[in-house]
């Protein structure tokens, strides 16, 4: 069974936030979460197919894909959701190639958040586990 951890540095803002700016401030917001995301997940590839190669890091059949949000400040439900939305299109554009519409194999569990102290590193901790068929 093949097994993916992704560690996404620094907390996402709440959606809430984003109003306030013009269109083309969200427009660059959500691609530099997007390609953040992305880059991580290309990185963590990388790193489990050299620690152990021949793992398939490229998920095609039944798979859990499981989101922490760790922050200082927890969101409400919505807002969590809505906050790792960008980052979910990075990780599905890196390593789901089927997509994350409602026809595809994959499973993706509710966002859970944890609260974290104020020194502790904020961020999104990515789980992604292929399940037996």
């Amino acid at each position: 069974m093949t097994h993916l951890v992704i560690w996404i540095p620094g907390a996402p803002e709440s959606p809430n936030r984003w109003r306030a700016r013009n269109t083309r401030g969200r427009m660059r917001e959500t691609k530099t979460q997007r390609e953040k995301a992305q880059m991580c997940a290309i990185k963590a590839r990388f790193e489990a197919e050299v620690a152990r190669p021949g793992i398939q890091t490229v998920f095609h059949g039944p798979t859990r894909i499981r989101f922490e949000l760790r922050r200082v400040r927890l969101l409400d439900d919505d807002n969590a959701v809505a906050s790792v939305k960008h980052y979910r299109d990075g990780i599905t554009k890196a390593v789901l190639p089927l997509g994350d519409g409602p026809g595809t194999p994959y499973r993706w569990e509710p966002v859970v958040q944890i609260r974290v102290g104020r020194k502790a590193e904020e961020g999104v901790f990515v789980e992604i586990e292929e399940e037996d068929a």
